[in-house]
């Protein structure tokens, strides 16, 4: 209940509201908290949350309202500065015997915003908007003193965040305020390029307006590249052209080396070639192309092979690409990785991931779960993987070996078994072999003995 007392009077009046009380304004906070806590909606927990919500929402009012006070002042501000203006202009024409008529701000306003295109929404049309509202000026015949204030009524709140930052000077140069509006929402010379590319005339657009639209954006297009002549305008154009024709790595390699500048066609061509030769290739002889068919009994197959993981039945993928086995995390939850050692892995695309490297016991399962022969594989646990587990070649050969070894000495103990007439039992099960012999055959025991030391025990 402590946040109830640090709260403000207003916000626990509503608060009292929204729980479906009647309070009154004129009671006290104590007498407004004992209010709320005897609401029969009332829970600590949600009417903390709900005072929270309120409390935001009265603090976003003020700021706006705040912020529509500055406005109006400012508003307020330029009307005063007109007025005296207009009263200076008055006495001077009076003085000379004429009579003269100022236009007040609203007038001038709503003439230029007649003739001005609406404020574009995207940042590569804003030179486009300077550009009409240029000519409102020169029609309307606006006065250098009047040209800002104009301007920001008609921009509005949509820059009312950079008012803070400038100063009164820059706020009473039209050119200097223009360039801070350009520079914030400025594009960048490639989204300049491809929003010509891809313009599209609007349904109530005339094709006479969208004529223009497009020169413009040419036009400040070639501004930003600094092409102001038919023959760097060639230039560019070529220029662009070659870039265009770039794969990926090429072209991000050649746009961090130009920055905000461009190259001209041939110092674009010397760094292409710089950048090419540095990756091995070259330009002697033609690329031979050879088809698909007369190497597709060479690529490698990709083959699943059942396994069993720490006990569990998985399908593998055998990845000749792969250094090292790979493990879906999840699948081994019994297995710990505190203080083990980590690797990182980094495939064909996506970022590089550090993995634990831990031993899992692994073992070929061909058969299904019986006569599994398991054997300690490092392995790397990762978070994500498509696969259940990718296995190297060097692997799945290590594990079929010890298959067919396992394999090779359970016949080699039954043949024993079945031609000495010497041994009484003899048990086969998963993989462990059992042995009942006489006491008075020592030959056989002994290598019974050797057999089982060499199979791995498995895990049922």
């Amino acid at each position: 209940m402590a946040f109830l007392n640090k709260s403000r009077k207003i916000d626990l009046i509503q608060l009292a509201r929204d729980l479906n009380k009647s309070p009154d304004p004129s009671m006290s906070k104590i007498v407004l908290r004992d209010l709320i806590i005897s609401s029969k909606y009332y829970k600590e927990e949600e009417a903390k949350e709900l005072l929270e919500v309120i409390t935001a929402e009265r603090l976003y009012t003020e700021q706006q309202q705040k912020l529509e006070q500055q406005e109006q002042l400012m508003i307020e501000k330029l009307r005063l500065e007109i007025e005296l203006s207009r009263n200076v202009n008055q006495s001077a024409a009076q003085n000379n015997g004429q009579t003269s008529r100022v236009k007040s701000l609203d007038e001038i306003v709503k003439m230029v915003r007649l003739l001005t295109v609406k404020v574009p929404s995207k940042s590569d049309g804003r030179d486009y908007f300077f550009s009409s509202l240029e000519k409102a000026f020169a029609i309307v015949n606006v006065s250098d003193e009047f040209k800002p204030k104009v301007l920001l009524c008609i921009l509005g709140d949509k820059v009312s965040h950079l008012l803070i930052n400038l100063g009164e000077e820059e706020l009473k140069d039209y050119e200097s305020l223009k360039q801070d509006m350009l520079k914030e929402y400025e594009p960048s010379p490639k989204i300049c390029l491809e929003n010509f590319r891809k313009a599209k005339r609007y349904p109530d657009e005339t094709f006479s307006q969208f004529a223009s639209s497009l020169t413009s954006m040419w036009l400040y297009y070639c501004k930003f590249r600094g092409a102001y002549d038919f023959e760097s305008v060639n230039r560019l154009i070529f220029a662009d052209k070659m870039f265009e024709m770039l794969d990926s790595e090429m072209a991000t390699h050649i746009g961090l080396l130009q920055g905000k500048e461009w190259y001209k066609p041939r110092d674009l061509g010397k760094q292409y070639d710089i950048f090419y030769s540095s990756k091995g290739n070259s330009y002697d002889g033609p690329a031979r192309v050879i088809p698909r068919q007369a190497i597709e009994d060479k690529l490698s197959k990709l083959v699943k092979t059942s396994i069993s993981l720490d006990g569990k039945l998985i399908h593998a993928l055998g990845d000749s690409g792969t250094k090292i086995t790979v493990v879906k995390k999840d699948l081994v939850p019994r297995i710990s990785v505190e203080g083990a050692s980590t690797i990182y892995l980094k495939g064909i695309c996506g970022p590089v991931v550090k993995c634990p490297l831990v031993y899992v016991p692994t073992g070929l399962a061909t058969g299904g779960q019986v006569n599994v022969v398991h054997q300690q594989v490092l392995c790397a646990l990762a978070e994500v993987l498509v696969e259940d587990v990718l296995l190297p070649p060097d692997v799945l050969d290590m594990l079929g070996g010890a298959r067919s070894e396992e394999n090779s000495l359970a016949q080699s103990y039954q043949y024993l078994g079945g031609d000495s007439g010497a041994l009484g039992e003899t048990k086969v099960s998963s993989g462990i072999l059992l042995a009942k012999a006489p006491e008075n055959v020592e030959d056989s025991q002994s290598n019974i003995t050797s057999c089982r030391n060499e199979v791995v025990t498995s895990i049922t």
